[in-house]
């Protein structure tokens, strides 16, 4: 499918209509459409809050959100292999599950301090991203938000983050430098599971739950605590290597 109309009865649109519509470059709106508009070939709602879908066949490598948009919905640029930098206006609150993910090109992409919670698998298999910056405004990362991003080295995780959720990091296997705030109190299953290239990682006394494999396969990984903390019995009873 290259292109859609869609007509004025359409009332409801939601999370990943066009998903896997590869070669989707045009979508269309009847004028008299009360609840959704296009602007520039890409889909938001009426009042251009909400960025619904962006297609994934248009050529441009570049794109900019409009200023305004608070919430980009989930599956909105799923697998637009085209684009290699997006930028993100301080008027997003939100990124929604799978909002990027697939996006194998993406190799720059900002995160504003507006932005407070990131779903899940938002950035999951970017696999050409290096590095991300979160700011200190995200209290919310959901499971697999960056798994299979073959290629991400470096990433600072938030003050404001407890749970590490379940594969987050997963299969981040270029991942060497990272993180973890003091506050951290939880980490998911598989949370780090083939990071193979973490070597060394100092998690605080606060953390009192790891999950199963949450480090499987981090066949570099010594682990830094204290000797009386839980993760320090975690580390023996997984035949972690430990740095008191």
């Amino acid at each position: 499918m290259k292109s859609v109309e869609i007509p004025a009865s359409v009332k409801v649109i939601e999370g990943f209509a066009f998903s896997g519509c590869e070669e989707l470059s045009e979508i269309t709106m009847d004028e008299d459409n009360d609840y959704f508009t296009v602007i520039d070939g890409v889909l938001f709602d009426k009042d251009e809050k909400t960025l619904i879908c962006y297609p994934c066949g248009l050529d441009e490598e570049f794109y900019e959100i409009p200023d305004g948009v608070e919430t980009i919905l989930e599956g909105a640029f799923d697998e637009c292999i085209n684009l290699t930098s997006i930028y993100i206006p301080d008027s997003v609150t939100v990124i929604e599950g799978s909002a990027f993910s697939g996006c194998k090109n993406l190799n720059e992409i900002n995160i504003p301090a507006s932005v407070k919670r990131i779903d899940y698998n938002a950035f999951g298999r970017c696999e050409s991203l290096t590095e991300i910056e979160l700011p200190e405004s995200i209290v919310s990362i959901e499971h697999g938000a960056f798994s299979h991003c073959k290629n991400l080295k470096s990433i600072n995780i938030p003050e404001g983050i407890e749970i590490i959720e379940d594969q987050t990091f997963n299969m981040c296997v270029s991942l060497t430098n990272i993180n973890m705030p003091i506050g951290v109190k939880s980490i998911g299953n598989g949370a780090f599971h083939w990071c193979r290239s973490l070597e060394t990682l100092s998690l605080p006394d606060n953390v009192a739950y790891i999950g199963g494999l949450a480090f499987g396969n981090c066949s570099r990984l010594m682990i830094e605590c204290s000797e009386e903390s839980y993760v320090n019995q975690y580390c023996k009873k997984n035949d972690i290597t430990i740095k008191v």
